[in-house]
């Protein structure tokens, strides 16, 4: 809950990863993250039905992001959810598809929630 604040009259927010709400001013007092992960791979993964098969395994995991086709021929994925979520959608997606990735880089972070849904940009 929202040590930091002080505020006593709090209800918990239904989706999970988030904090508490201020009743009285209904307004968010703390927001956790989620974890966030930003992938671009690189070797065959345009023309090969990568970005398909990303939104398909995605469909197995409770995440949310896009994925998409980049000019130098790379693809970029962008997942939030929990670690653990995140992680082993990452995992499977690799499982399918580790004969065209060729080299990953990936960073990860912590931040508020910016995505519904998984899709093809």
């Amino acid at each position: 809950m929202c040590a930091e604040s002080g505020l006593a009259n709090k209800i918990p927010f239904s989706e999970p990863g988030w904090g508490c709400v201020d009743a009285a001013r209904a307004s968010s007092c703390c927001m956790p993250g989620v974890y966030h992960t930003t992938i671009f791979f690189s070797g065959r993964v345009q023309g090969v039905g990568f970005r398909y098969q990303t939104v398909q395994v995605a469909k197995e995991f409770e995440v949310s992001g896009w994925v998409m086709n980049l000019p130098d021929g790379r693809v970029q994925l962008e997942a939030e959810g929990r670690v653990s979520e995140v992680k082993d959608f990452i995992a499977a997606l690799h499982e399918r598809m580790e004969g065209y990735i060729r080299k990953v880089e990936q960073s990860d972070e912590t931040r508020a929630p910016q995505f519904s849904g998984f899709i093809i940009r």
